[in-house]
């Protein structure tokens, strides 16, 4: 079944997150107290994991910077989230 499930995103500079295989990552955005990462999956499709790379704004970005996914506001930083192209 085709549908949208979201995934917390760690406060890290690199991770990875399992995911359904072919799940297209739509938005990140503040929820409660942390960023999620909003994705359509296909629910019954086997995890992956993906890579991931948080940018600070004004910080150097790391060569294998992807696909953007969105921007943050967090404790008073303002932060970028790609997909890795690792």
């Amino acid at each position: 079944m085709r549908t949208i499930w979201k995934f917390p995103i760690p406060m890290a500079h690199r991770f990875d997150v399992k995911i359904p295989s072919g799940a297209e990552a739509l938005t990140v955005q503040l929820q409660d107290t942390g960023p999620m990462l909003w994705a359509i999956v296909e629910s019954d499709a086997p995890r992956e994991a993906r890579a991931f790379v948080i940018a600070g704004t004004g910080r150097s970005l790391p060569e294998d910077c992807g696909r953007y996914l969105g921007t943050w506001q967090q404790d008073g930083f303002v932060w970028h989230l790609f997909e890795s192209r690792r």
